[in-house]
């Protein structure tokens, strides 16, 4: 698979997902109808490449992965008591999408990144007191940055 068919998820999830991310800045709510056209678009970008080339390899991962997220960020919105939103649920699916296809072999690396990222800019912004424990910040943007980070570091890293 040529490297246009290796990024067009990518490329598609950056562009799509931004105005959600956006909303979610400032409003604290990733928006039901544009997360499903993200889901739609990714999810059939991959589907008809994995048809283009008859290698449904990529595809099943990235739709483990969709699922996966899903469940993982379903069941930290069960234990978080409604810390983290179920928008940030739904936008797990299309996160998983594009790193399965992007980048398989980094499901725990890309947690990681995500809570990393997370968790570092929280800090920052409780040290420099512009917000406190109970402010609500939103997460979708930590989602949005941690899957272009974790897909473009093959890339980067050589």
């Amino acid at each position: 698979m040529n490297s246009l068919m290796a990024f067009t998820p990518l490329v598609i999830f950056a562009t799509l997902a931004f105005q959600p991310v956006r909303i979610d800045l400032k409003q604290k709510i990733l928006p039901n109808r544009l997360v499903a056209k993200l889901s739609a678009a990714v999810l059939a970008t991959c589907l008809c490449f994995s048809a283009l080339v008859s290698d449904w390899t990529r595809f099943t991962s990235a739709a483990r992965f969709g699922f996966g997220y899903l469940m993982v960020f379903f069941g930290l919105y069960l234990l978080s008591r409604g810390q983290l939103g179920f928008g940030d649920v739904k936008f797990a699916f299309p996160c998983g999408l594009v790193i399965g296809w992007t980048a398989s072999s980094n499901f725990i690396e890309s947690l990681l990144v995500i809570f990393g990222c997370a968790a570092f800019v929280s800090l920052l912004l409780l040290l420099t007191r512009k917000i406190d424990l109970r402010t609500h910040i939103a997460f979708g943007p930590f989602m949005y940055c941690g899957v272009l980070i974790t897909c473009l570091m093959p890339v980067f890293s050589g």
